[in-house]
């Protein structure tokens, strides 16, 4: 099933706070499950990556080619 861009960073969102809250709980062996979902998420759907990266860093979104 595909997800739009705002369920991909969604997902992404928690499943990173998922991970966080593992990690200061019980460490890092508790935390790696969410990392791989975080992980698999991402290679599920290489076609946001780009722009979910530009966002974060701050950098203006590309423009569409015409």
């Amino acid at each position: 099933m595909k997800v739009s861009y705002e369920g991909y960073r969604e997902t992404l969102s928690k499943l990173s706070r998922m991970y966080r809250s593992a990690y200061r709980q019980d460490g890092h062996k508790a935390a790696q499950p969410w990392r791989e979902m975080m992980r698999q998420v991402r290679a599920d759907y290489p076609e946001y990556g780009d722009r979910y990266t530009r966002e974060a860093l701050g950098f203006p979104p590309k423009k569409e080619a015409a």
